[in-house]
């Protein structure tokens, strides 16, 4: 049951970014979409819990994380404080959990610690948003097990 109806809300939620970015529906269109993704994926994390990388499939989990990435912000750090903060890595992977404290950060008007928030310019190259303390975040994220901000960064430009 889960499966399935995260299933249908990630191919939604896709389609109306895709729409969207793509002219199809406009913004407002979009947003109203998207709260009414939130809402239903907000009620089947309230019923069913989070679907961990380590209790679900791969596809899942991620698309789960990716439904949670699209929440509003208070929303957004409802899920972080009662699923992701106190994750292990088994349950929540270290690259994903640093998404959200970042996220959460930038929404909030504040530095990123982890360098996971990026813009891309018109002809496709990575720009950070601000980070806090810019020199010592490889550190932080060896710390986690996760690779340089500039490898990170070749990664991304691929994509």
């Amino acid at each position: 049951m889960l499966d399935i109806e995260i299933r249908k809300l990630i191919k939604k939620d896709q389609k109306s970014i895709s729409d969207y970015l793509y002219g199809k529906i406009t913004k407002e269109q979009w947003l109203l979409i998207s709260q009414k993704i939130s809402k239903n994926f907000l009620n089947l994390l309230k019923k069913n819990n989070f679907p961990y990388r380590n209790k679900t499939s791969e596809f899942l989990y991620k698309s789960a994380v990716t439904l949670s990435l699209h929440l509003e912000k208070k929303d957004l750090e409802r899920v972080f404080l009662k699923f992701i903060k106190n994750s292990d890595n088994e349950q929540i992977l270290n690259e994903h959990k640093i998404i959200f404290i970042d996220k959460i950060k930038v929404i909030s008007g504040k530095k990123q610690i982890y360098g996971s928030q990026f813009k891309k310019t018109k002809n496709g190259k990575v720009r950070f948003l601000s980070i806090i303390n810019r020199k010592k975040v490889n550190e932080r994220r060896k710390k986690l097990g996760l690779d340089t901000i500039e490898n990170y960064k070749k990664m991304i430009a691929l994509k």
